[in-house]
C-alpha cells in the first residue's frame, strides 16, 4: 500500500510518501513521473530497503541508489531529469499555473531501473499534485497602458504587501514564481518586458520608465499596501531591480536579486530619455561545452566606476552605492552564466564603502548554479534559449550547478526570501522594528 499526504500541496511543501505491507527488509524501487506543460516528461527513481516492520517512510529512510542517495523527503522531485528520447535542452517550468502538476508514483519490487525495463509491473501506484497557486489566489491579467503582466492576489480582503517578480532575458510572461509568492501572502505582479505581445524580444534599450510605471500602478492598487513594494528578480531582472533601487525609481522597500547582474551588457538602459553606456561581452571568451555556451567568462569583471562617455548618458555600471533599501543577494558558485562572485563582491564592497553594509544580506551557495528556483524544482543545468538563437549564437546555454548542492540551496534560500520580503515590505518604515 502506497500512501501520499497531502494529495495536493504547493511545490515548496513536503508530500509525505509511505509504503506499507512490505516484507521485512524488502528491497523496493519508487519511480516518480510527471508530464509537464507541452508534454515534457520528467522522471526519477530511488531504491529503498523496508524496515523490519515492512515499511518505507521516504521522509525518514535513505535512498540507497537511483536518482539520489540519502534521506530527502522530496528527493524524487528535485532529482528528476528528462525521460529518454526527448528533445535536448528541455526545462520543467509551469506555463499554466492554474493547473497543478500530477505526479505518478509507482512502487516496484527489487532494486531496478524502471527506464530500462518497461515491462515491469508495479506492486502499487498512486498520484499526488504539486502546484503554484493556493486555493483562493486570484489571477488577473494586466493590460494597463504599456504594462503587460499578470497580478496575483492572495485570498482575503487585503491590503497585501506588493511585489514585482521579474524573470531573466528569455522573454515572455512567466508566472510560476509570482503565483507562488501570492500563495504566501504577497500581491505579486508578474511583469513581462521582453518578447511578449507587442514587446520586442531584443529591444534597443531597457526602458526603466516602463518599470516605474508598473511599480506605481502596483502601489496604487487598492489591494496593495501603499508605502512601497518589493522586487523579486533573477539574472537580467535582478539588474533591472538593482537599477530601480539605485536610481530610486518608485518606492522600492526591498530587493531580492538572484544571480545578479550589475553591468549594462549587452543592452543599455534608458531613463527619462537618457540612454546608458554599455560594456559589451567579449565573445571570444564564450566557452563552448557539450551542454551549451558558457557566458560566465565573457562578461566584464575587474571593472572600476566608468564615467559616462557624454553628459547625456548614464554609466554602464549600476551605482549600487545609492541604494537605500535592504538587498538580499542569492548566488551559486557554479553559475556558468553570470560571474556572480565578482558581481556579489562588487555590490557588497560598494555598499560597505558608503556605510551601508547593514542593508545587504548575502546567501552564497557552493556548487549551486544560475537558475535558483523554489524548493524541489529539478536542476536545469542547460536549456534551449531563443534569445541566443535570435542573435545567431549557439541556441543552448549552460547554467551550471551540481544536483544535490543546487537542491539544498533552493530549499535553504526560499524561506529566507519569504521572511526577508515580509520583514521589509509588509510594514511601513516608521513601524518597522
Amino acid at each position: 500500500m502506497l500512501t501520499l499526504w497531502p494529495k495536493f500541496s504547493l511545490i515548496d511543501k513536503i508530500t509525505k510518501i509511505n509504503v506499507f505491507r512490505l516484507k521485512p527488509l524488502q528491497k523496493i524501487t519508487l519511480e516518480a513521473r510527471v508530464v509537464g506543460d507541452g508534454g515534457k516528461v520528467f522522471e526519477s527513481h530511488a531504491h529503498f530497503i523496508a524496515t523490519r516492520h515492512g515499511q518505507v517512510d521516504v521522509c525518514r529512510e535513505p535512498s540507497v541508489g537511483g536518482s539520489y542517495r540519502g534521506v530527502s523527503a522530496m528527493g524524487l522531485l528535485w532529482s528528476m531529469k528528462p525521460s529518454p528520447r526527448q528533445r535536448k535542452g528541455i526545462r520543467l517550468t509551469k506555463s499554466d499555473v492554474t493547473k497543478p502538476y500530477k505526479v505518478v508514483l509507482d512502487c516496484f519490487d527489487g532494486h531496478t531501473d524502471p527506464q530500462e525495463s518497461s515491462s515491469l509491473q508495479p506492486l502499487c501506484s498512486n498520484t499526488f499534485e504539486k502546484g503554484y497557486m493556493a486555493d483562493g489566489v486570484k489571477r488577473i491579467p494586466v493590460r494597463e497602458g504599456r504594462i503587460r503582466g499578470t497580478l496575483f492576489l492572495p485570498p482575503g480582503d487585503g491590503p497585501f504587501p506588493g511585489v514585482i517578480d521579474l524573470l531573466g532575458a528569455a522573454g515572455g510572461l512567466v508566472e510560476f514564481k509570482a503565483s507562488l509568492l501570492a500563495s504566501h501572502g504577497f500581491a505579486t505582479l508578474a511583469l513581462a518586458y521582453l518578447g511578449y505581445e507587442d514587446q520586442p524580444l531584443i529591444p534597443s534599450s531597457i526602458n526603466l520608465d516602463y518599470f516605474e510605471e508598473a511599480a506605481n500602478w502596483l502601489i496604487s492598487h487598492p489591494k496593495v499596501l501603499p508605502h512601497g513594494i518589493g522586487m523579486h528578480a533573477i539574472c537580467y531582472g535582478s539588474w533591472i531591480a538593482l537599477l530601480m533601487a539605485s536610481y530610486q525609481i518608485a518606492p522600492i522597500k526591498a530587493v531580492v536579486a538572484i544571480s545578479p547582474l550589475v553591468i549594462a551588457c549587452p543592452l543599455p538602459f534608458q531613463l527619462r530619455g537618457r540612454v546608458s553606456d554599455i560594456i559589451p561581452p567579449d565573445e571570444s571568451k564564450v566557452v563552448s561545452s557539450e551542454k551549451g555556451s558558457i557566458y560566465r567568462f565573457a562578461l566584464p569583471t575587474g571593472i572600476d566606476y566608468i564615467n559616462p562617455t557624454t553628459v547625456s548618458k548614464y554609466s554602464a555600471i549600476t551605482p549600487v552605492e545609492n541604494i537605500n533599501c535592504p538587498v538580499m543577494l542569492v548566488s551559486g558558485t557554479a553559475d556558468l552564466y553570470i560571474p556572480t562572485d565578482f558581481t556579489v563582491k562588487f555590490i557588497i564592497d560598494r555598499l560597505k564603502e558608503n556605510g551601508k553594509e547593514h542593508l545587504c544580506t548575502n546567501l552564497r551557495y557552493p556548487q549551486a548554479g544560475h537558475l535558483i528556483e523554489p524548493p524541489y524544482s529539478p536542476l536545469c543545468d542547460f536549456s534551449f534559449n531563443k534569445v541566443a538563437k535570435e542573435v545567431g549564437g549557439y541556441p543552448y546555454v549552460a547554467w551550471g550547478g551540481e544536483t544535490v548542492a543546487h537542491a539544498r540551496a533552493q530549499e535553504d534560500c526560499w524561506p529566507k526570501i519569504l521572511h526577508f520580503l515580509r520583514k521589509h515590505v509588509q510594514q511601513d518604515t516608521e513601524s518597522e522594528v
